[in-house]
């Protein structure tokens, strides 16, 4: 369950939402677990690939402070270490391969890109 309200166009755009304590995604109830659960499924996940592993979040600066207190939380910080795995910023690298954008969101990048291969047809 999330700990936070999930903000209304990231609930536009995922179709998750909650209501009267329970996850909808769609307007329908689905199971949930607990925080520990998910990221020992997600470490059992990150350990069955070639390591080590590089996972790619678009602003990932601001995706691993989370992730990190969460592995805090669980203490499950030495599993994960133990992987070694690293991010990938994909905000910064969008930022250093096309400098004179003006807005870097995934939607802009998405549309861009898919400009740029229209344009390379």
């Amino acid at each position: 369950m999330p700990e936070i309200a999930i903000d209304r166009g990231a609930a536009e755009v995922t179709g998750f939402s909650v209501r009267d304590g329970a996850l909808l995604l769609q307007g329908r109830a689905v199971p949930t677990v607990t925080l520990t659960e998910a990221l020992t499924s997600f470490l059992d996940f990150l350990q069955s690939l070639e390591q080590p592993v590089l996972l790619a979040a678009h602003g990932a600066r601001r995706f691993d402070k989370p992730v990190d207190r969460a592995l805090i939380r669980c203490s499950l910080t030495r599993q994960f270490q133990q992987l070694g795995s690293r991010f990938l910023d994909t905000f910064l690298l969008s930022k250093a391969l096309y400098p004179r954008m003006d807005s870097y969101s995934q939607e802009i990048l998405f549309y861009f890109i898919f400009w740029l291969k229209e344009k390379n047809s």
